[in-house]
């Protein structure tokens, strides 16, 4: 300012006089852009002042024990500073960026991540057991699924249905003594050459009529799944290995199941013993 009013008073002391006049053209006082630049540089000088007063030195960071406290000490100090407005908002919006980052406030994959960056061991070892573990699960449901799969879930059909309901259609006719219906029908299996995954034919005229009964319960209900199909040229059921498959798994389930079927097995061992050597005979 002072500096303003000595430059204004020379100007017009050279201005009044018709020697000097001439050669002040074009010459201004106004300070305009200096006047901007020293009124930054004194609020820098202020802030500075501000600064080194209240922020520099270790020991007033010992004073902000808590994570809460050295935040809101950044942002006195930045507030204290004096800086332009640009510089001001870059380095608030870094301050809050890594308060948003703190552990005990961040997304846990924010924290993860901070302790894959930091180096953290017990982070890479974290990682390794939570993949260990979810490929555990992975095949632990793949298997099971393997485990549980029915082999009439390979019948190929037009219509979606599950494996219980699949096997629910064959078992329905199998009852009410599933092991001997499954046997029977399955003793009357004949093996032919595999055509288009029909390895098997059926003749019901040549069972009994009570066995042939039975038996077409089952293969009409397999007709139903597309696991059997009428061979009219040759007047013959085929059957497909998967209901094959799927009777030899029930027949042996229900063996096992029922103890009626263990001694019943055991008693025609015996009297098969006992009717030798000429079965039919005697």
């Amino acid at each position: 300012a002072n500096l303003h009013q000595q430059c204004s008073q020379l100007l017009g002391a050279m201005a009044s006089t018709k020697v000097t006049k001439a050669k002040i053209g074009g010459i201004d006082c106004d300070p305009k852009q200096a006047s901007e630049a020293s009124a930054m540089m004194f609020s820098l000088n202020t802030g500075a002042k501000a600064f080194n007063i209240n922020c520099a030195g270790g020991e007033r960071l010992e004073a902000n024990k808590g994570a809460d406290q050295l935040f809101g000490f950044a942002r006195r100090c930045l507030a204290d500073s004096g800086l332009p407005s640009q510089e001001t908002s870059e380095l608030r919006t870094q301050i809050n960026s890594a308060e948003l980052n703190r552990d005990d406030k961040a997304h846990r994959f924010v924290v993860t991540w901070n302790a894959f960056q930091d180096g953290n061991r017990l982070a890479y070892l974290a990682l390794g057991i939570a993949v260990a573990i979810d490929l555990l699960v992975f095949m632990s449901g793949l298997f099971g699924a393997n485990a549980v799969r029915s082999p009439l879930s390979d019948v190929p059909s037009f219509k979606a249905r599950t494996a219980q309901q699949l096997e629910a259609i064959i078992e329905n006719a199998l009852l009410p003594d599933t092991f001997e219906t499954a046997r029977l029908t399955l003793q009357s299996l004949r093996p032919i050459t595999n055509v288009s995954g029909f390895m098997a034919e059926v003749r019901p005229e040549q069972l009994d009529p009570h066995s042939a009964g039975r038996v077409l319960a089952v293969l009409n209900a397999g007709a139903t799944i597309h696991a059997v199909e009428y061979d009219e040229a040759r007047q013959r059921y085929l059957v497909r290995s998967e209901l094959f498959e799927f009777l030899s798994v029930v027949a042996k389930r229900a063996f096992e199941a029922s103890d009626h079927h263990v001694n019943l097995a055991e008693l025609e061992k015996i009297i098969g013993v006992a009717l030798l050597p000429d079965l039919s005979q005697n």
